[in-house]
């Protein structure tokens, strides 16, 4: 076995406190390590204000700090580019479609697990390791790498990282997965990096900010694509007009100016005919909907119905369901044991046994 001092490792910077301690603990361990940090539009024409600008322009001297006080190498990686298209187009294009796009689950394996390793490989990085809140394992039965929830499960973030590939998994190094956010900021100012040890964390996607997805729909779609349109009932009866079906997703109540006597949300966006429908909360609950484009982690993949637990969002709780083949070979359909609310077409679908990562798909109906 090579010493770890001869593995290189790129870490991925944010500027954060994760993976700044990420870093340190990598260094401590003795791996040859070095920071990596992408430069994405949101310091750019995805951010309005100058604060904005300086909080991203902030992020990269904070991990150039980092890496300062760690002694080690840190570059940035420009990936504008292949965010605006791959990612950023991609959001926009599923909201105008009707759907409800989940960007970090695109972004991890196209352009952090992709685009910037390829970056890092140039500088001579073998593995690549992160910030994010996760345990992978080599399961020796099927030969495969599969993710596991971190022991901090209100942090888990294996629901956005589904999506990596077998070569992905391979390479990369997760040193937060057993660690809690208080034990991350304290080894972060033993470490001396008390420039982050205590900042806040973000909350939004990285390209959107405090604005709001709906402003920034509004700021970079084509006028055309932002038509008004009827909302109807369940059963069809015309209730008021809608500002664009992409300002919606399923389950919102707010925003509807619509006053019936009772609470009514949306529960089904239809945007062949550009129609918004909504009902009562009852009618937000289903048991069987379908997934596609799905990638497989603990299994090569699916031939008969398996049980497992599978959750809808990242703050959901996974509930008991039945997975079954699809029509196609990257489809699943999933029947859960009790009606789930609000399955949302666009999101994503994570199937888990216990507390491993199967895979999973994007919600198709």
């Amino acid at each position: 076995m090579r010493p770890k001092s001869e593995i290189r490792v790129a870490i991925a910077m944010s500027g954060g406190v994760d993976s700044s301690t990420a870093a340190a603990l990598l260094k401590a361990e003795g791996y040859s390590v070095f920071g990596v940090t992408m430069r994405l539009p949101q310091a750019d024409e995805y951010r309005e204000s100058s604060a904005s600008c300086d909080e991203a322009v902030s992020e990269i001297r904070d991990a150039r700090k980092t890496a300062d006080i760690l002694g080690i190498q840190h570059i940035v990686a420009d990936l504008r580019k292949e965010f605006r298209e791959q990612i950023i187009a991609y959001f926009c294009d599923e909201y105008q479609q009707g759907r409800t796009p989940n960007p970090c689950v695109l972004c991890n394996p196209q352009i952090k697990f992709g685009r910037l390793f390829e970056e890092a490989h140039k500088h001579g990085a073998e593995r690549l390791a992160t910030g994010h809140y996760v345990n992978i394992d080599y399961l020796p039965g099927s030969k495969r790498y599969a993710l596991r929830t971190a022991e901090n499960r209100a942090k888990d973030q294996s629901y956005f990282l589904y999506r990596l590939t077998q070569e992905q998994l391979a390479r990369s190094i997760f040193p937060l997965a057993g660690l809690t956010k208080d034990a991350i900021r304290q080894k972060a100012r033993a470490a001396g990096l008390a420039h982050v040890a205590e900042k806040a964390e973000s909350q939004e996607n990285c390209f959107i900010g405090d604005r709001g997805y709906q402003n920034f729909l509004k700021a970079h779609l084509p006028p055309a694509s932002q038509r008004r349109g009827p909302i109807v009932d369940t059963q069809g009866n015309v209730l008021g007009e809608h500002e664009g079906i992409h300002l919606y997703t399923i389950g919102q109540r707010r925003g509807l100016g619509i006053a019936l006597g009772g609470p009514r949300y949306v529960v089904d966006i239809r945007p062949d005919s550009n129609t918004l429908v909504i009902g009562e909360n009852h009618e937000l609950f289903t048991s069987e909907f379908l997934v596609h484009s799905v990638n497989w982690m603990s299994l090569p993949g699916l031939t008969e119905a398996m049980e497992c637990r599978v959750k809808i969002r990242y703050r959901s709780i996974a509930a008991p369901a039945v997975i079954m083949p699809g029509g196609h070979s990257d489809e699943v359909n999933v029947i859960f044991q009790q009606p789930q609310r609000a399955v949302t077409r666009g999101q994503s679908a994570v199937f888990y046994d216990n507390d491993t990562v199967i895979g999973g798909g994007i919600i198709a109906r």
